[in-house]
């Protein structure tokens, strides 16, 4: 249902992408492991539904050379974006 947040209204049950989904720290932790390391250079990630953004983040710092993130709400985007930098 909406959430009421100071100003924003939220449409989901999982605000501010606070739910982190086990097939993201699978794919997280794939993409940081040692297997996978160096094989994402110029290669581009596009997450639909980041909620959290763990696994934009994770991308990043696995060598992708491009990471897009969507999502439905702005605020987790946000978010992301200031951890991001």
């Amino acid at each position: 249902g909406e959430q009421p947040v100071g100003s924003v209204t939220l449409k989901s049950g999982d605000p501010y992408g606070a739910v982190l989904w086990p097939a993201s720290a699978a794919v997280a932790d794939y993409l940081l492991g040692g297997d996978a390391s160096g094989t994402f250079e110029g290669k581009t990630l596009l997450e639909v539904g980041a909620g959290n953004g763990l696994l934009s983040m994770a991308a990043a710092i696995a060598g992708y050379t491009r990471v897009v993130a969507t999502d439905f709400e702005s605020i987790p985007l946000e978010f992301l974006s200031f951890a991001a930098n």
